[in-house]
């Protein structure tokens, strides 16, 4: 992924001489960040257009790549749109059902991955959203942004739950731990922050 618009995907591991198994072209802008779903079939791409829109596409992803003919890797099974700048960040969820978008507009979209269907709009952020990332159980989305914060929200309500102030600059990254228990953020300020979610 990059600037160019398209993404190559290629086998691992990567022969430097090989040509990629598919290559997803015709994407508006910058692909900005990549989701794949755990078990490895579905690929999300967050790209858009700077101040016009952002857009994801999910693509369904073939059991066996190295098996399958020129074009048939990859197929584009949704395109959505619904934010009014580009995307910065991409995630999809641990069961795979649910699709954050991040966008420089300062919002975040949850999606229904199988209809892309918007379940909400979580806004709150003062800055672009550069990352999120799901708990494994489904029940908080984190969210990193330029406005120094770090928030929680509640999946199913849309509600902050918290902010993070502490960071001194952007965040450009933040993860949650595998059990559900910690949020980890990373930005500008060279700093790697851990909170402790007790709800």
């Amino acid at each position: 992924a990059g600037r160019t618009g398209r993404v190559e995907l290629v086998g691992l591991p990567a022969d430097p001489g090989a040509k990629p198994l598919a290559t997803l072209a015709g994407l508006p802008g910058q692909v900005s960040d990549l989701a794949l779903s755990s078990d490895g079939r579905h690929l999300v791409t967050a790209a858009g257009e700077p101040g016009l829109f952002g857009e994801a596409r999910v693509y369904d992803i073939v059991a066996d790549v190295r098996k399958a003919g020129a074009g048939q890797v990859a197929r584009l099974v949704r395109t959505i749109r619904g934010h009014s700048d580009s995307l910065n960040t991409v995630a999809l969820s641990a069961d795979g059902t649910l699709l954050a978008t991040g966008s420089y507009d300062r919002t975040i979209v949850i999606w229904e991955t199988a209809t892309g269907k918007r379940r909400v709009k979580l806004a709150g952020h003062n800055g672009p959203v550069f990352d999120v990332a799901f708990d494994p159980r489904n029940r908080f989305l984190v969210s990193a942004s330029g406005d120094r914060t770090v928030k929680l929200w509640n999946l199913k309500t849309g509600e902050r739950l918290d902010t993070f102030i502490e960071p001194t600059k952007g965040q450009n990254t933040v993860a949650i731990s595998p059990d559900g228990r910690f949020v980890v953020a990373g930005g500008i300020d060279n700093r790697i922050r851990a909170w402790e979610i007790t709800a």
